[in-house]
């Protein structure tokens, strides 16, 4: 069977270039050919089609295709523009859903293709320029000027669109531009950074007009390591543009579904000859149907093609295309899987000339020619040499996946067997999978020993191998050769580097010249560490120590050839390897000779050093898994295996060499810790052993405590385990035995003497940086002795001197928080405090209303400090409000309360005029007294202990002048209450009164009340009020506020009958603009004659005035000052009658109006002009006529047509209007008073003037209104 008879196969010989789609037959085939995924479709659908298509508005953006070179990505943009300008191009698309969302932009654009080259210019300049150009060819002129003469370039692009809109009403301009990223990648920064700004551009661009943006990049432009610097640009590109990425699923899609058609009968012989593969590669069975759809390209081809970081166009499709093609018509293969895979590629890649002059490239195609000559001149297994020669060409291309071609990665046996479906013959009783990786990893180690390790190496860490492209030398080989020349006694020097670095022990040993490291254990019952020393070395050995510690550790050389002695001392214990074998001193010796070959080396230093490195691992990795089958430990005189001594062991849960050495010591000192220091403290509840770099802080924590700055969980651990709280968590200093024995010492001196340091710590041994110190009776360090001592002077039992100049007592505690844990274990001595003042205190307790036999009685005194600092509190935070309330100023009838603010009219230095009220206040009779007591309490706040107590420094008159101030906030706060007390009825009534005019009798009395209520609020905030708690004040206030607003709503319930339209009015009110009376008017208002004088628009414009309310009730007027309709009295006139009577009144004048106005036209249709017209006009034409002037003057309706006819007879009468004001000025012309006969000369002089050049037979004469 040859392959061409498997696959229907459709070359790609060609990379498309996006230009080809300006022709439309061109472009139609490229949308014929196009094979849509799925995937693919769903992208087209949501995203491409979405915010290109202009008929439905939304906020558009552009879009970004993404995909490599030969990926489909100018072939997809292609589609894309064609369906957009060739209508008929969308029944060619090959998916139905695709074709149907693709009517929403078929032919709705006119096409702008770009393709950008190597250039210089700027994106701006390039594009605009295509632009203009593609608008020329379409019959659109425009120039876009350069863009130093320009703020934006989106306003140039929605005037070219307008214009070209102007020609092409039903089209919008799809520009498409391919080959970005190459572009922007070869731009300077500056310049990339006004690029982005233009893409930008078109981006937004997109939501204002019909003009559209798609560009081709063949990478992600967001994220990109490449455009890290333009960081802040991209984010606001990608907030204009959607993202459409040409997966690898879409990839084998085009390949299954194009390249390499198949049949269901072709499919079906693959798929049989493939199932004999299948058990012999991992997940072959579960992707079984992809190999099928790609045969013969194996899946990993196009896996790792995506991989691929080499930056020549690497042309997908058309190098699967090619290697198809070369495979056409030859035999599919029997006994092997007959599949194409990436190692393909590696020919492609040589015979690229291009390619070599990328560096990193060159130097792959270089050491994997080595290699590949050295496999076939050298290789010792030609059974294997077909499958090592695909293994060194794939590992070739897969040396190119990665970012730097000198990363550590590869890949592994398993992973070369199944990406490359390696194949050899294996007997049929054992073909399987096993067998096979067992060839493919004798195949990869026959090529290590084939090139003695060069350029390839196997990495053990993670099972991979991967081409070395600086290991032109086998350093494993020569380490070998260096580990066999170390001495067997040189090999305990480098296993003991070894175990340093694995008990995490620093590279500075603590004397110079010895292997002795200052080292510590916990005291596991105690939850401290202990501190000792570790020696490298047996016993005998061991230089003396200084200071004295509390144990030795010793580890014996495992490659010793010596007696040593033990003398068997209970503070030491002793570590050895025994039976260990070759395999052991192999790993040792390996380690050795890396790290002898880093020191000896020149050249490949660091290389020796990776190697050290790894050997290191290796042998930690053996340290870990047979430590306990090899170690032992003796302790005194006993020596036992640990696997013996761990089941004696509290907790075995050790996870490395460190904890395990640590666990098995600990348990064995124990005891020797216990009878050391039998009354040590426990810490029981600390979360890890506090050792004694950490016991300073752990030490400082407790002291945060008892300074009073909140207690952490370590905190609670150090006091507990100094026996200082209580059950409850209180701090009881007489529980602890530590502080008792301190006590005990202060007690036994005479009255005036003090307990000096030197009689609670000793020094017990020297040491480096300073020496080392306990109490004389607990083995306490001095950070301990100080948590204690602080504890006392918080519980008011001693003060604590810790120099010359400065004592801290219960009342200065906090100082401590700012001394360093050096000047407190520094202290001088400690003494007892002075006496309390109780007289003091109870004038205080007395004042603050609390019960002073709590203080005078010891035993009640902690009770007495609970409730002063509750009551402080309380006042503090009540206290607090009244000062803010007091600062930003209080308001009552939108008026301050205060009179702070003053005004003042001097002339010649005397006050004339001012608004001074009859009663002030200032709020600076208030708030110096809030603040005084504010500050006695803030000082009160400190007294929270009772050793505290004894620390206040106050005298009697400062105690009372603290109590008058109390007064004075005990005033501020009833002024306040009662303020907001009646707060909501002043607001209430500063509104009403806004409502009434100021003449009303409630306005005159709402202003008395107004003054009268600020004054007895203004005598209450003095003091002046006659019991002075303001209890009788209020509710006094409050009955005639409530008063005052009863009356307001009396009367303006008054005023709103008045000026409001009742509903019944209003009802009234519709009807007339419904009355027959109404209408006849309207009709008669054609007539010009009639409407001079304004009488019909004043009656409308007086009836529409005219308010009204359906919905006003009292009620309303409860929580609201005013009617929902708005009412304002004092803003509206409301004259002498009332809205009802008034509207009565207009219902007679539309009647006064209409029969006045057919008096006139009656007048004037009888007038010797209006006869003759009337002659004229033919017998149906005078017939409304003649029945209106048979009408009487009070008849409510007209004849039909009248209006007309009468328009028609009166055509030739013309209105003179005579002004009113005119009139009375020619009256008083001559002066007043005047004869009859010199006012009527006048009258007619007024009239001469005013018909001169009319003609008094067809002239009218009227009144303005």
């Amino acid at each position: 069977m040859l392959y061409r008879d498997l696959i229907q196969f459709d070359p790609i010989e060609s990379v498309i270039q996006l230009r080809e789609a300006d022709q439309e037959t061109a472009a139609k085939n490229l949308v014929r050919t196009f094979v849509i995924s799925d995937a693919m479709a769903s992208k087209l659908v949501d995203v491409v089609f979405r915010q290109v298509q202009i008929t439905q508005p939304l906020d558009n953006k552009g879009v970004l295709v993404v995909g490599n070179y030969g990926t489909g990505k100018s072939h997809l943009m292609s589609v894309i523009s064609a369906v957009a300008e060739y209508p008929d191009a969308v029944p060619l698309l090959t998916n139905p859903t695709v074709q149907q969302a693709a009517a929403a932009l078929a032919g709705q654009f006119k096409v702008v293709r770009v393709e950008i080259g190597s250039v210089r210019r700027s994106l701006r300049d390039i594009l605009m320029d295509e632009l203009a150009a593609a608008l020329a060819r379409w019959g659109v002129e425009v120039t876009f000027p350069p863009d130093d003469q320009i703020t934006n370039n989106k306003d140039l692009i929605i005037q070219a669109v307008s214009q070209f809109q102007q020609k092409y009403p039903d089209k919008g301009i799809l520009m498409v531009v391919d080959e970005l990223l190459d572009y922007l990648g070869s731009r300077p920064q500056r310049a990339l950074i006004l690029d982005l700004g233009f893409l930008r551009e078109l981006g937004e661009v997109a939501r204002l007009c019909a003009f559209r943006f798609i560009g081709g990049l063949q990478e992600t432009l967001f994220g990109n390591p490449r455009f890290a610097f333009a960081a802040q640009q991209l984010n606001r590109v990608r907030d204009r543009f959607e993202q459409v990425n040409i997966a690898r699923q879409d990839i084998a899609y085009v390949v299954s579904h194009r390249l390499l058609r198949k049949t269901d009968k072709q499919k079906a012989w693959i798929a049989d000859y493939l199932r004999r593969f299948a058990p012999l590669y991992n997940h072959m069975a579960e992707r079984f149907d992809e190999f099928v759809e790609l045969f013969p390209i194996h899946p990993a081809y196009i896996e790792t093609f995506e991989a691929l970081t080499i930056a020549e166009k690497r042309e997908v499709l058309k190098t699967l295309s090619a290697a198809s093609q070369e495979i056409l018509d030859t035999s599919v293969p029997e006994d092997r899987p007959g599949l194409i895979s990436y190692d393909h590629y590696w020919k492609v890649i040589k015979e690229r000339p291009s390619l070599r002059s990328i560096e990193a490239i060159a130097l792959v195609i270089e050491k994997s020619n080595i290699l590949e000559g050295l496999i076939r001149n050298s290789y010792t297994r030609p059974d294997l040499q077909p499958m090592a020669l695909r293994i060194i060409h794939a590992l070739s291309v897969h040396r190119l996946t990665t970012s730097d071609v000198h990363l550590p990665l590869g890949i592994t046996a398993e992973g070369l067997r199944d990406s490359l479906c390696l194949y050899r013959e294996l007997p049929a009783a054992r073909r399987d999978s096993s067998l096979l990786l067992d060839q493919v990893t004798m195949a990869l180690k026959e090529i290590i020993r084939t090139v003695q390790g060069q350029f390839i190496s196997y990495n053990p860490d993670n099972g991979q191998y991967y081409l070395d492209l600086k290991k032109s030398v086998d350093f494993d080989e020569k380490i070998r050769k260096r580990a066999e020349t170390i001495d067997r006694e040189d090999l305990n020097d480098y296993f003991f580097d070894a175990l340093r670095q694995a008990l995490n022990l620093s590279d500075t040993t603590y004397l110079t010249g010895h292997s002795l490291w200052f080292y510590e254990l916990p005291w596991t019952d105690h939850k401290v560490m202990r501190p000792g020393y570790l020696f490298f070395g047996p016993p005998d050995e061991r230089t003396t120590a200084q200071p004295p510690r509390d144990f030795y550790i010793y580890f014996i050389p495992p490659f010793v050839e010596r007696d040593w002695t033990d003398s068997e001392l209970p503070d030491e214990v002793i570590f050895s390897l025994t039976g260990v074998g070759a395999d052991f001193e192999q790993q040792v010796r390996l380690y050795a000779g890396a790290r002898a070959m880093s020191l000896e080396s020149t050249e490949h230093r660091q290389e020796y050093a990776d190697k050290a490195a790894a050997h290191l691992r290796s042998l930690l990795t053996w340290l870990r898994e047979h430590l306990t089958e090899h170690l032992h430990v003796r302790y005194q005189g006993v020596d036992e295996p640990v696997q013996s001594v761990l089941p004696r062991v509290p907790s075995t849960a050790s996870q490395t060499i460190e904890e395990l050495l640590r666990l098995v010591a600990s348990s064995l000192l124990s005891p020797e810790f216990a009878e050391k220091y039998p009354h040590y403290p426990r810490f029981s509840r600390a979360g890890q052993p506090i050792s004694d770099a950490a016991r300073a802080n752990s030490a400082m924590e407790a002291i945060r405590s008892i300074a009073g700055r909140g207690r952490s969980h370590l905190a609670t651990a150090v006091l507990e385990g100094l026996e200082l709280l209580d059950n409850q968590g209180n701090l009881r200093p007489y529980n602890s035995r530590y502080a008792g024995q301190l006590l005990q010492v202060l007690n036994d001196k005479a009255e005036n003497q003090v307990v000096n340091r030197g009689e609670v710590i000793e020094v017990v041994a020297g040491g480096i940086e300073r020496p080392v110190e306990k109490d004389l009776w607990f083995g306490l360090e001095p950070e301990w002795v100080v948590v204690v001592l602080l504890a006392l002077v918080f519980n008011g039992d001693i003060v604590l001197s810790l120099d010359d100049r400065e004592e801290i007592d219960a009342g200065s505690l906090e100082r401590v928080l700012s001394c360093s844990m050096e000047t407190l274990i520094d202290f001088r001595y400690y003494k007892r405090p002075r006496s309390l003042p109780l007289a003091l205190w109870t004038l205080i307790f007395e004042g603050l209303g609390l019960q002073s036999g709590l203080i005078r009685d010891e035993n009640t005194r902690e009770s007495a400090v609970i409730e002063l600092q509750r009551v402080v509190e309380a006042e503090l935070q009540s206290l607090v409000r009244v000062q803010d309330r007091l600062q930003s100023g209080v308001q009552l009838w939108n008026r301050p309360v205060f009179t702070d603010r003053l005004t003042f009219v001097v002339e010649a230095g005397t006050v004339v005029d001012s608004d001074v009220p009859a009663v002030t206040l200032s709020s600076a009779e208030l708030l110096p007294g809030v603040r005084g007591y504010k500050k006695f309490l803030e000082e009160l706040r400190r007294f929270n202990t009772v050793g505290k107590l004894r620390n206040l420094r106050k005298t009697p008159q400062e105690i009372a002048d603290a109590m008058q101030d109390r007064r004075t906030v005990r005033r501020a706060q009833q002024l306040l209450e009662i303020v907001d007390q009646v707060q909501p009825l002043t607001t209430y009534l500063a509104a009403a009164q806004a409502n009434i005019p100021e003449d009303h009798p409630w306005s005159q009395r709402a202003a008395q009340v107004e003054e009268k209520t600020l004054e007895r609020v203004r005598r209450l905030g003095k003091g002046e009020q006659e019991n002075g708690d303001g209890r009788a004040t209020l509710p006094e206030l409050l009955r005639e506020l409530n008063a005052l607003k009863s009356e307001y709503i009396a009367a303006y319930t008054e005023l709103h009958r008045r000026a409001v339209l009742s509903p019944q009015a209003d009802d009234r009110r519709q009807r007339l603009y419904n009355d027959r009376r109404l209408a006849s008017l309207n009709e008669l208002a054609r007539i010009e004659l009639l409407t001079r004088t304004g009488e019909l628009e004043a009656w409308r414009q007086a009836i529409t005035n005219l308010p009204a309310c359906r919905e006003f009730h009292e009620g309303l007027l409860e929580n609201s000052p005013t009617c929902r309709c708005g009412l304002r009295p004092a803003q509206t006139s409301i004259g002498s009658a009332n809205a009802d009577v008034q509207l009565q009144n207009l219902d007679r004048r539309l009647s006064d109006i209409l029969r006045n106005w057919r008096q006139a036209l009656r007048a004037n249709l009888v007038s010797e002009n209006a006869s003759q017209s009337l002659e004229a006009m033919t017998q149906d034409e005078r017939r409304p006529i003649e029945a209106f002037l048979a009408q009487s003057n009070d008849e409510e309706t007209l004849p039909a047509g009248f209006v007309q006819a009468a328009i028609q007879a009166l055509s030739g009468i013309q209105a003179v209007t005579l002004p009113l004001d005119e009139l009375v000025v020619a009256l008083k012309a001559g002066g007043l008073p005047c004869t009859r006969e010199e006012i009527q000369r006048r009258f007619q002089k007024f009239i001469d003037d005013h018909m001169r050049g009319h003609d008094p037979r067809n002239t009218r004469l009227t009144l303005d209104h």
